[in-house]
This record gives structure tokens, sequence and C-alpha cells, in this order.
């Protein structure tokens, strides 16, 4: 992609590619925490929605044929626990992740890479995305509206998916933000403090600096502005209460 004055920028798919090449890492995406346990069927359908979407992300005009090179690199970790993390809030989900980046699995995954712990350049190992029965249900519903077009007439599926993207989202934390403010609380209010209520306490912007609700879409261009810088996560664009990337 060019601009105005001529220079060449590399377009988001170019820059991710990069990103794995330049750290020698073997896979991109991020982790998901599974919160619901309530239907088997539908959490594989959810699952195969978001990759599904993933994978439809080269038919946008803007984009190319990179994302192609990338499929066979995109992981879906999922860390999942029905005893202890059924209907789990982002304090629980927090710190299940932060204890995941130093276990043996993850250290497994840096082996031979040019990441030598959790506080260096890969989001993988930054943010989550922290999936809910809400979430879930919500991705479904608006799947199966998707379904509904006529099997013979594949455009309409994924115009119906492009129009409606802001109800395809997914929320993504930051565990460091999230294990942050949950020391800033038993500072203020002691060792004994409840750091379950996050959500309920915050307002609408001071949230935003620990989770953030994510076009499915977006997962995609998310992770590669993210592994160009990890600040990028405080100026991205929220609109509708939907992340604009």
């Amino acid at each position: 992609m060019s601009s105005s004055s001529g220079k060449t920028y590399p377009t988001l798919a170019e820059s991710l590619s990069n990103q794995l090449i330049k750290y020698h890492l073997r896979q991109w995406g991020f982790v998901i925490i599974r919160t619901t346990y309530s239907s088997e069927a539908k959490w594989t359908e959810f699952l195969a929605v978001v990759n599904d979407c993933i994978r439809s992300w080269p038919l946008r005009p803007e984009n190319d044929a990179h994302w192609h090179d990338l499929y066979d690199k995109h992981g879906m970790t999922v860390l999942q626990d029905a005893a202890t993390l059924s209907e789990a809030n982002l304090s629980l989900t927090a710190r299940v992740f932060t204890d995941w980046i130093t276990s043996p699995e993850a250290q497994a995954e840096r082996e031979g890479t040019k990441i030598s712990d959790r506080w260096m350049f890969s989001p993988r190992y930054h943010f989550y995305i922290h999936a809910d029965e809400a979430t879930v249900e919500q991705v479904l519903d608006q799947h199966a509206k998707r379904k509904a077009a006529p099997e013979d007439r594949l455009y309409l599926r994924f115009r119906f998916l492009y129009e409606n993207e802001n109800l395809l989202t997914v929320r993504i934390v930051s565990g460091s933000q999230v294990m942050s403010h949950q020391r800033e609380i038993i500072k203020e209010q002691g060792p004994d403090a409840n750091t379950d209520v996050i959500e309920e306490e915050e307002d609408e912007y001071e949230l935003l600096d620990m989770v953030k609700r994510v076009r499915i879409l977006g997962i995609p261009d998310l992770y590669s502005v993210l592994g160009d810088s990890l600040d990028r996560w405080y100026n991205i664009y929220t609109e509708g209460g939907v992340c604009q990337v």
C-alpha cells in the first residue's frame, strides 16, 4: 500500500508475517479462556465461527494473499476447566492467563524464538479472549442469521457478515492491566479487599484499558497492530462500544 507521498507501507498481513519472521515465531493468535460450560455443542460451534471469520478475512479487498500463508500458523489455544473457570470473572481469568504465560506449554512455544519472556513483543503473551456465555450466545445467534442466506448465494452470507460485524464480537483482555488493577485495589483497601468486582466498579473509560470488545473479523488486524507496538492497545478508537481496527 502506498501513501500520497509515494512511500510504501506494508499491509497488516505483511506486517504480521514480518513479525513472525523477525522474532522466529511459529504461531500467532490470542489464547482463549473458556468460562461457559452449559453446552459442548455450542462451544464447538463458537470456535468454528471464530476460525471461519478469520479465514474469511482475505475476501476483503484491502487485504491480500499474505493471509493465506498465515493460516497454518494461527493457533487457537483454549484454556478450560469447568471446575474452576465456570462463570469466571476477569480477575480469575487474568490470573489463569498470567499463570499460563510461565507454564511449560507456553515456555515450549517460545523455545527457539527471540521472545525471552512474557514482556517482549508478542501480543499472544499479553492479551487473551475472555469467552463467556453471553459472548458465545451472541455470536451464535448472529451466525445463525448469516447461515439463513441461500446456500447458492454465498456472497450474501459474507455481505451479511460484513454488515453485521459489530454484532460478531469477543472480549479481549489485557492480563497485565487487570492484575495491576487488582494490586491497586489491595494497596488501597488491604489484603482482604474484594478484587472480583472490577467490571461492576469501573467506569467505561477506565475499563477500556483492561478489556475491549473487538469484532471477530478484526482479530488479525488487532493482533498485527499490537505486534507493531503493545502500547497501541491504549489508543484504539472505540465506537458503539466496539474497537474499530
